[in-house]
């Protein structure tokens, strides 16, 4: 198993234990790695006593997370699990506390190794009042 992988389980495996959370959305890059180590993820976590109850699989290049963002907050979840590697992931993040979701992020992110791939693009959420 992947140490990063691992080093998620463990960290969700701490939460439930420390928190006694069990309900989670997962929230994802729509890539091959993103797609494949969320499967393995969800599948380790169903095995430790976590509930899926929402999930989101946004095209890289995203800027608007508020559709996934509603839909993590109304689905009970008490973990927003995000695995993704672009930059636009700290929109997804200003985004949700923006809107004041009462959740915990848990972010697992393998930024890419491309000049300037720290900065995420600009973008804007579009919510309805």
């Amino acid at each position: 198993m992947a140490w990063y992988i691992k080093e998620a389980i463990d960290l969700l495996h701490k939460i439930k234990a420390d928190y006694g959370f069990d309900k989670m959305f997962i929230s994802i890059d729509d890539s091959a790695m993103c797609r494949g180590a969320a499967q393995i993820v969800s599948d380790l976590a169903l095995k430790d006593g976590w509930q899926i109850v929402g999930n989101d699989k946004h095209p890289i290049g995203t800027t608007d997370y508020s559709a996934a963002l509603n839909d993590c907050k109304k689905s009970g979840a008490q973990i927003l699990f995000i695995w993704a590697y672009s930059p636009e992931t700290s929109i997804m993040l200003k985004q949700w506390a923006d809107m004041e979701i009462r959740l915990c992020p848990s972010v697992s992110s393998v930024p890419p190794k491309t000049p300037g791939s720290g900065r995420p693009r600009t973008g804007k959420a579009l919510t309805r009042s």
